[in-house]
């Protein structure tokens, strides 16, 4: 029997409340999952799970490459428990990072800019990093390296073995580090913590970046800093080396203690 226009009418509203209904029921799941973190000042990024997506299996590592002198595990930064925060008043350790054979996306980076080699900003001098010497060496993440919890003392020696000695030079020196921030905890609509990436790359096109390719930032100030997204920012502050973990687990090898960020131009 053929529907009447009232029928027809009905179908078509039944349907679009359907498609209302479903597309609510997705955008609060996505409120859920990005947008409350940030409104209860949570965490909204994990280095931990950039590094786990990284692991290699079967690789191998020359730890022979460590002194037997460096047991420098003593002088390691302290393993990161429970938040990014607490490496605030953490200790160094040297190490490094980046995965092998993987290809990177043709995307702007922040390798090289107009500063000058030294910084000066109200007095002192910082040294400018750039990721092009950050990353500028291969770091293979194997499950020893991303996992300490079995056996520290020897994630700790792989991890360290792999990093050049003028990189290792650079922890404990005033930096400036710039890069493209990915806030990872907000309080209040400031970033107390956030990620200084070589690229857009984890931001826009869901791509991991190299373990080498950031670096942990924590704001000194109890306040923290106006996050900006979408163009390079310059941290200065204490520049470390060192592998720094959260529950064994690695979360990078880079930590800067911010003192400001230089205003964006």
């Amino acid at each position: 029997m053929p529907q009447t226009k009232s029928e027809r009418e009905a179908k078509i509203m039944a349907a679009a409340n359907r498609r209302f209904y479903i597309s609510s029921v997705m955008a609060f799941g996505l409120f859920m999952l990005l947008v409350l973190p940030i409104l209860l000042g949570r965490r909204t990024g994990s280095p931990v799970a950039m590094v786990q997506a990284q692991v290699v299996r079967g690789a191998k590592i020359d730890a022979a490459a460590v002194s037997p002198n460096s047991s420098s595990a003593t002088n390691a930064l302290a393993v990161l428990s429970n938040s990014i925060t607490a490496t605030a008043s953490a200790g160094v350790v040297s190490n490094s990072n980046q995965m092998v054979g993987v290809p990177r996306p043709k995307l702007m980076a922040a390798d090289s800019n107009s500063l000058p080699e030294i910084i000066q900003q109200d007095g002192k001098n910082y040294l400018n990093l750039s990721f092009a010497k950050l990353s500028a060496f291969p770091f293979t993440v194997t499950p020893e390296v991303s996992d300490a919890t079995t056996n520290a003392e020897e994630s700790s020696r792989l991890t360290r073995a792999q990093v050049p000695d003028t990189i290792k030079t650079l922890t404990e020196k005033p930096a400036a580090v710039t890069g493209f921030m990915l806030p990872v905890r907000v309080v209040g609509g400031l970033a107390s913590d956030f990620l200084l990436m070589r690229n857009q790359s984890a931001c826009c096109y869901g791509i991991m970046p190299r373990v080498n390719e950031w670096v942990i930032v924590h704001a000194n100030n109890r306040k923290g800093v106006k996050p900006v997204m979408d163009v390079p920012v310059t941290a200065l502050g204490t520049f470390h080396v060192g592998e720094m973990r959260e529950n064994g687990r690695l979360m990078g090898i880079y930590y800067l203690e911010c003192e400001q960020l230089l205003p964006t131009k």
